[in-house]
């Protein structure tokens, strides 16, 4: 039995200015270019090391104007969401299965 996708949400950054700049951080550690993402939209990316190489590959969906959803892997969820708070830790991200 596969276990479900892990999701990481920015609705769990409780500051809306963190969440006004979540399409700048997400730009800078995804392949893809989110700003060209509209409401209720989503996309296949890539979560990549700065020194090159992907973390995991993943869908982004833009949830309204300030809300972003990550799907990653379940076997993946705590690594991801640690590395990306290591990269954004006053806002961090709150693993959460849905």
């Amino acid at each position: 039995m596969r276990t479900p996708p892990g999701f990481l949400t920015s609705a769990t950054w409780p500051d809306r200015g963190a969440r006004r700049r979540a399409p700048e951080f997400l730009n800078r550690v995804l392949t893809n270019d989110i700003r060209k993402l509209q409401s209720r939209q989503g996309q296949y990316t890539l979560m990549c090391k700065s020194a090159g190489g992907a973390i995991d590959d993943l869908y982004v969906y833009q949830v309204e104007a300030e809300e972003f959803l990550l799907v990653v892997n379940a076997a993946r969820i705590s690594a991801d969401a640690a590395w990306l708070n290591q990269h954004w830790p006053s806002f961090p991200i709150v693993p959460r299965w849905i």
